[in-house]
């Protein structure tokens, strides 16, 4: 990568007897702006993404219920039991189990997940070009540091060139572990949900999605 290999050529210039250490590039990246804390504010918004999602689409089975059953509260019991708690709870909260209120509970779900959906973009977002502001300020100053004649020997469109594509990309990098915990959160959440529905149907899902890729 011509990023990496300018930093190295930079940081060699500046500090030629410097050593490696396995950690160095976690720290560096840590200092940078993408930190534990970070890190784990943008897994725990993925993971609540992902349940207000399955929420969101699972209600919709009740809601058929409901409507195919004319509301009676008894056939919606022998249907599914988790209706007994549904209904001992909205009884518990002087509330009647009605069409709009489930409607309108499936879009405060679908709307929560939209919020954490956007929130998790900002942030994403705001920490990678974080990351691309101070990778840029750190290369620009390596390079003020270093000798009049590594600067007339360094081509100037190859500096240019890293600042200016080379470093988003990189950032980009930098994010793709992230990106994959993110997506393995989601398949672990909807196979847990799935298995409590049916773990029979989940299973012969997994199983053809394994044989099909």
């Amino acid at each position: 990568m011509l990023l990496a290999s300018v930093s190295r050529v930079l940081e060699i210039e500046m500090n030629p007897n410097r050593e490696k250490t396995p950690g160095s590039l976690i720290g560096a990246i840590s200092q940078m702006g993408l930190t534990k804390r970070r890190l784990s504010v943008l897994l725990s918004l993925s993971f609540l993404t992902a349940l207000f999602e399955i929420f969101g689409v699972s209600i919709f089975l009740p809601i058929f219920q409901y409507v195919r059953l004319d509301g009676n509260p008894d056939a919606l019991v022998s249907e599914m039991a988790i209706w007994q708690h549904a209904i001992d709870f909205f009884r518990s909260v002087n509330i009647n189990i009605s069409l709009p209120l489930l409607l309108l509970l499936a879009f405060s779900l679908f709307l929560l997940r939209q919020l954490f959906f956007f929130l998790r973009l900002i942030i994403t977002a705001g920490i990678q070009h974080r990351l691309v502001k101070n990778w840029r300020d750190e290369l620009l100053a390596l390079y003020l540091q270093t000798t009049v004649e590594f600067q007339d020997e360094m081509p100037i469109g190859k500096l240019a060139g890293s600042l200016s594509t080379e470093v988003p990309k990189a950032a980009v990098a930098v994010f793709a572990p992230v990106e994959l915990a993110v997506h393995f959160i989601l398949v672990i959440v909807y196979v847990i949900f799935l298995s409590l529905l049916s773990w029979e149907m989940t299973v012969l899902g997994v199983g053809l999605l394994v044989l099909v890729g």
